[in-house]
């Protein structure tokens, strides 16, 4: 019921500005409809996400003229950079079991090594809220976490894509304990918006804190006494290791897209 009625929401929006003949919507449309089909929808959706995110973050203050200044102003600025940033398409995977658990993602060229890092761990399922660091291994350098107590290098969010010399290979490492490594090769540099964030992919995610049991499985291994008694390698991990749904990822990841194009306040 309650997916539902968020998706009723969100349709009743797009519907009024697909049909409405005020000019304020009117005028939305002569904007979104320069685009083609996919970009158009890929473009409202997120000025809607944003919006959204926008409102919860100001529901007490926020005016109806307010939102529809932001979302005019939302929709104005993807239409803008969808023709005039490139866009880095990155095979990412779980160093440990590359075949096992991966991702193809595409993200702005103008997006900082930060925004890149929430992302992509988020799609692995790792939190980014300083649950644990992460550093970034780029261009023969290290690049620390900002919000880490001991900061010796350049951080993440100094440095964009586009800026590095070889952006073909970068390397994550995310919680310090358990050492969890990420590889992310270039697969593709093109110009233009896109559709989707995450485009392909494998296997649910990491396991919070659990490293070694999650690798028992991927390893084959079926039982473990890791808890102080017999037991199956998969009832210890809350989740199923194999299950990955495209649609339901890439909608987490539009929402990590939101998160950081907020933190921009475009």
């Amino acid at each position: 019921m309650l997916v539902k009625s968020v998706k009723k929401c969100f349709n009743d929006i797009i519907d009024e500005i697909n049909t409405s003949d005020k000019k304020y919507y009117r005028e939305l449309r002569e904007k979104l409809d320069v685009l083609d089909k996919s970009e158009r929808d890929f473009i409202l959706h997120m000025a809607i996400d944003l919006l959204t995110h926008h409102y919860f973050e100001n529901a007490t203050k926020l005016t109806e003229s307010e939102a529809k200044k932001f979302l005019k102003e939302s929709i104005e600025h993807f239409i803008e950079t969808s023709t005039n940033f490139e866009v880095y398409v990155y095979k990412m995977t779980y160093r440990d079991y590359p075949d096992r658990l991966y991702r193809t993602i595409e993200v702005p060229g103008y997006f900082t090594l930060d925004h890149l890092c929430v992302i992509a761990l988020g799609t692995m399922k790792a939190s980014t809220e300083g649950y644990h660091l992460y550093r970034v291994e780029a261009d023969g350098n290290r690049f620390d976490c900002p919000f880490a107590d001991d900061v010796e290098f350049m951080t993440t969010d100094e440095v964009s894509i586009e800026d590095l010399e070889d952006p073909d290979n970068i390397s994550i490492l995310y919680d310090f304990g358990e050492c969890y490594e990420f590889d992310l090769e270039l697969e593709e540099i093109r110009t233009g918006t896109y559709n989707n964030i995450i485009t392909d992919g494998k296997g649910y995610g990491i396991a919070e804190d659990d490293k070694e049991v999650l690798n028992m499985y991927y390893s084959g291994q079926e039982y473990t006494d890791i808890t102080g008694k017999r037991e199956k390698v998969i009832d210890i991990l809350d989740f199923d290791p194999e299950e990955f749904n495209l649609e339901m990822e890439d909608g987490f990841a539009r929402y990590q897209m939101v998160e950081c194009l907020q933190e921009d306040e475009i």
